[in-house]
């Protein structure tokens, strides 16, 4: 990649002052013109030429040896693609499992009809869980997607931002409280399936 040198006076300059250089090759000629242009554009807006994101972006990039902002990014497991994934994977095994459920309602009941409401209940409560919470992130992204740069964030949906002094947009403290009640309805009922011993199992 060709490495360029900017030099330039601080403020509003003339294009004939700011000066670019790289080794001739067809994409230092695209970026010398694409920067002069920013700079006359800025000149012409009485603006600033270190003003323009733009501007500012392609000189970092091509000032540094790596990214800068890399070491700022969230780990890859925090990223909006991986929750999606993962998300739709247990929305997925939660719904065969609730089908299974419904498929032997007619042996289990009579078997231990305590055991099966237990698991019915859990399984019913998680999935509303998660397909209230599929239907965040994507509400979420849609939204984001609607507004410039009509792209969506790599970092995974805060749900629910509990981050009371931050700006959180539409969720109020009730929602936030309503949402961890289910989230706690959900994972306790799996708990105690979870805690019961077998002997329970078979003869309730």
């Amino acid at each position: 990649m060709s490495r360029f040198k900017l030099k330039a006076l601080h403020g509003c300059i003339p294009a004939r002052c700011l000066c670019v250089y790289g080794h001739g090759s067809p994409l230092s000629t695209m970026f010398s013109i694409l920067l002069l242009s920013l700079v006359t554009s800025a000149v012409a807006d009485n603006k600033s030429v270190f003003t323009s994101p733009v501007l500012l972006n392609l000189i970092y990039v091509y000032s540094y040896p790596y990214d800068p902002y890399l070491a700022f990014r969230p780990a890859f497991v925090r990223s909006l693609p991986v929750q999606i994934m993962l998300t739709g994977v247990v929305l997925t095994l939660v719904s065969v499992l609730l089908i299974h459920l419904m498929f032997t309602a007619k042996y289990h009941w009579s078997l231990a009809p305590v055991n099966y409401v237990l698991q019915l209940s859990g399984v019913i409560t998680l999935l509303i869980s998660l397909i209230a919470t599929i239907h965040v992130i994507l509400s979420a992204s849609l939204s984001e997607s609607e507004m410039w740069p009509y792209m969506l964030s790599y970092i995974a949906v805060n749900i629910p931002p509990l981050d009371l002094e931050a700006d959180t947009g539409d969720w109020s403290i009730a929602e936030r409280a309503t949402w961890l009640v289910m989230s706690a309805s959900a994972s306790g009922l799996i708990q105690v399936i979870s805690a019961l011993p077998l002997s329970f199992w078979t003869n309730y």
